[in-house]
């Protein structure tokens, strides 16, 4: 069980990662991170690098959604964030 600290970290963590702020974290957030993150580095599209990072972004958005996304509706809630959380402090070996 997490405590009261730690929720209100990983809530901001998911504020942080919700960047249109509608309570849900999606492969979209993702992308819009990975967007702004590309201007200001002035990463033109579709060069190799370019690609090569959004790639990651979306492994990165793919990986989070199979083991956070509990009803599998594409969408993360703060609530699913928490749980999901809650497992990698709790049971660790689970997701080696």
């Amino acid at each position: 069980m997490l405590k009261k600290l730690q929720k209100k970290k990983i809530t901001k963590m998911f504020n942080a990662l919700d960047t249109n702020g509608n309570g849900f974290i999606t492969l979209d957030d993702f992308i819009a991170q990975f967007e702004r993150f590309a201007g200001q580095q002035k990463l033109e599209s579709g060069t190799p690098e370019y690609n090569a990072l959004r790639a990651e972004q979306i492994k990165q958005w793919t990986s989070l959604q199979l083991v956070a996304d509990a009803n599998n509706d594409g969408e993360v809630t703060v609530d699913e964030f928490i749980n999901y959380a809650d497992r990698v402090v709790n049971y660790p070996d689970a997701f080696e």
